[in-house]
């Protein structure tokens, strides 16, 4: 490979690094813009509850339930936060629970 190429190559790779997104894609979401950033909002909290953010049910329940997103996920972390859940897959259930059925904080 010569000096020429390597340079662009590097050039493009710190492109790259600046327009990659910020969040996984999720593979199932057709949701606005503003809805994923209030979503990811919140992930850091939602994370350390043991939520997978990126899970395929909870995408395909956000699709179906983005009306009361922010109260549902409030709901869940004032929960976690009383009662720690047992793991990953009970946070996740909790919280598409949650959506599904409206809870709020």
């Amino acid at each position: 490979m010569d000096k020429t190429t390597r340079s662009q190559l590097y050039k493009y790779s710190q492109r790259y690094q600046e327009i990659k997104p910020r969040y996984p894609y999720l593979h199932f979401v057709s949701l606005d813009e503003a809805t994923l950033e209030l979503y990811w909002s919140y992930g850091g909290q939602l994370e350390d509850l043991g939520v997978d953010m990126v899970d395929d049910t909870l995408q395909e329940v956000l699709n179906g339930h983005p009306f009361n997103l922010e109260a549902a996920i409030l709901a869940t972390i004032q929960y976690g936060k009383r009662h720690p859940f047992e793991s990953q897959r009970h946070a996740t259930n909790f919280l598409i629970k949650a959506l599904r059925e409206g809870w709020k904080p």
